[in-house]
């Protein structure tokens, strides 16, 4: 399939002197420069192919009868009670991530 400038990209404007950056003439750019590398390439193989599981597990799912949905959804429901009791919450993480600006501020 062809490479499509329609491409999910995170873009943000949001720091210091990039609110009037055309957030839509950035996307085209940086589609422009990464459309022929190799990990461009290797990122549509890897879009198309999680496309067609969707595609197949949606298949699958929309041939189970009552019956089976319910009895997957008890399983289900078992293993969700089974991870929850084993959910250790007796500690408490934090991860700060600081880029360049702030971190020369400091």
């Amino acid at each position: 399939t062809a490479p499509s400038i329609d491409y999910n990209t995170v873009f943000t404007n949001s720091k210091a002197g990039m609110d009037d950056v055309d957030k839509e003439y950035v996307k085209k750019v940086v589609f422009e420069m990464s459309k022929d590398s190799n990990f461009f390439k290797n990122q549509e193989r890897m879009s198309a192919s999680s496309t067609e599981k969707i595609r197949k597990t949606k298949e699958q799912l929309a041939s189970l009868t009552q019956a089976e949905a319910e009895q997957g959804e008890r399983w289900a429901d078992a293993v969700i009670g089974k991870l929850e009791e084993a959910r250790n919450l007796s500690r408490t993480y934090i991860h700060v991530d600081m880029d360049m600006f702030f971190a020369t501020c400091l």
